[in-house]
């Protein structure tokens, strides 16, 4: 019978430890970039904070409530303080839209390279970089 480890109380034999060890060792090499990319998604969740905290603002500016807000875009009230208040909000597109238009207000998005250290409040697709080069000689021919 192969021996068995212990690994936060949970019983692996040696060929399931063999795998998280190798998982654990891969993650721990991968530490640097699994790091920027959890600071890219802050970035962008942030970025949804900040427009849903505008939306509010223009809400309670024009002296709506969130009943009547649900009222005018067919979103529940419950929905509309989740995406206000919560601390990840993940709206659709339709759904920006309608609260932005139930508001008086439009949504607009830029698309672009990611240039690194940017903070613009952007929808940002990354073009591989053959692409890129590609399109800078184009640009300058």
């Amino acid at each position: 019978m192969a021996k068995k480890y212990q690994l936060n109380k949970v019983e692996f034999n040696a060929e399931q430890r063999s795998r998280v060890e190798r998982a654990q060792a891969a993650a721990e090499r991968d530490r640097e970039e699994i790091v920027a990319r959890g600071r890219e998604l802050k970035a962008n969740l942030d970025q949804w904070q900040e427009i849903f905290s505008e939306l509010k603002a223009e809400r309670v500016r024009k002296g709506l409530t969130l009943d009547q807000l649900a009222q005018s875009t067919g979103i529940s009230k419950p929905a509309l303080s989740r995406l206000e208040n919560a601390a990840n909000p993940n709206p659709t597109m339709s759904t920006l839209l309608r609260v932005a238009e139930a508001l008086g207000k439009g949504i607009y998005i830029r698309l672009g390279y990611r240039v690194r250290g940017s903070t613009g409040r952007a929808v940002i697709l990354e073009a591989p970089r053959e692409q890129s080069r590609k399109r800078r000689s184009k640009m300058r021919d």
